[in-house]
């Protein structure tokens, strides 16, 4: 395996961990209604949403459970109660009904249930269940030819190995993401053009950036794809 394929792989790999982790959750209501969503923000008072592309606020009152181990494609759905013989209570969202069985399936599991052992089956009307309107979030329509262009700045104290010539590196830079790179409403490209200077032996490091990035308000992900370092300046 080449390099090339085994640094793609890799990239690929760290991409499906952050989409599942960082954003995919089931969201269970009071109303009994569940959710497969995207978590955008949390805080003590509510929960911030992506649900089919609709953004939505949640307060913590109306939630019963988040369960971050559950994911998928976005859907909404009730789930089935089952009373058993013995009084006991499943619920779990029915995937298959026989004559002889029940399949319900609950948290992630596939539970087979013969019919002769259940007292009551409740199903949930067949419908698409929503949320209501007053937890939808009303964003500012952004232009569809909107960039997001920045600079940057660093500092950082040097190793041991380089720190016997040169204390600390400075540099600094600009980047741009163009509207069109923007892939998915998590997901952006962009291109970094930074420089890197080492003081004492007067050279300058430039280097061109090929990116990958998401931000929220709380966090900020950037995977870099392509780093090609340009020949270093010297100077006087």
């Amino acid at each position: 395996m080449t390099h090339r394929n085994m640094r793609m792989k890799f990239l690929l790999l760290i991409l499906l961990v952050f989409s599942r982790i960082l954003f995919s959750a089931e969201v269970k209501l009071r109303s009994e209604n569940v959710f497969l969503c995207d978590i955008i923000e949390e805080n003590p008072n509510s929960i911030t949403i992506l649900f089919k592309n609709q953004k939505y606020k949640i307060p913590r009152s109306e939630i019963l459970a988040v369960n971050p181990d559950i994911t998928g494609p976005h859907k909404s759905y009730q789930n089935s109660i089952l009373t058993l013989e013995d009084n006991s209570v499943v619920k779990g969202l029915l995937v298959e009904e026989t004559k002889d069985m029940v399949t319900i399936e609950k948290d992630k599991d596939l539970l087979a249930i013969p019919k002769n052992t259940i007292k009551e089956l409740k199903k949930p009307e067949d419908k698409p269940y929503l949320l209501p309107d007053s937890y939808k979030v009303i964003e500012k329509e952004k232009s569809a030819s909107s960039w997001s262009i920045g600079l940057l700045a660093a500092g950082f104290k040097n190793g041991k190995l380089v720190g016997e010539t040169n204390y600390a590196t400075f540099g600094g830079g600009a980047f741009i993401e163009p509207s069109f790179l923007k892939f998915s409403d998590r997901w952006l490209m962009g291109v970094q053009s930074e420089f890197l200077v080492l003081p004492a032996e007067s050279i300058i490091h430039s280097f061109k950036t090929f990116y990958i990035s998401n931000s929220t308000i709380f966090y900020w992900v950037k995977i870099y794809i392509i780093k090609l370092e340009l020949v270093p300046l010297i100077f006087l």
